[in-house]
């Protein structure tokens, strides 16, 4: 049976909006997630115009490319990345310092796209996140 699973990713800044939006893999997975009943939430520092673009960006991809709906929290350069993710399974950052704020709070977590830090394993594409979120919601990864 599938386990309903709350998953967070940030990117940030230039692969957020690159490898998130004009990947085509990206766009698979999200609406994968979606569909299965995930709940997908992007934590991201940016803020204010930033954000705004996100969320804009978002719409657009929504309207016209038939995105699922995925929730951005912008928690601004001072914010703290896990007030937004109580009760999350999974979280996806290409930030290690931001993976060891969050380190304990979260049960899995992934560093995006660079070599393994402390405990926090890679995965270096949208079909290596997928497949780990697969794996978790099956009870096969522990």
């Amino acid at each position: 049976m599938l386990k309903k699973l709350k998953i967070g990713v940030d990117l940030d800044g230039t692969t957020f909006f690159f490898l998130f939006f004009l990947m085509k893999d990206a766009k698979k997975v999200l609406n994968s997630w979606v569909e299965q009943g995930h709940t997908v939430r992007v934590v991201t520092i940016r803020w204010k115009f930033l954000l705004f673009l996100a969320e804009k960006t978002l719409l657009f991809y929504r309207k016209y490319f038939g995105l699922a709906r995925v929730e951005v929290v912008g928690v601004g350069p001072n914010g703290e990345k896990y007030q937004h993710l109580v009760g999350f399974d999974i979280f996806f950052d290409n930030d290690p310092k931001h993976l060891l704020e969050i380190d304990g709070r979260v049960e899995h977590l992934f560093i995006f796209g660079k070599k393994p830090v402390k405990d926090f394993e890679n995965v270096a594409s949208w079909h290596d996140m997928r497949l780990k979120v697969d794996g978790i919601s099956l009870g096969k990864i522990q």
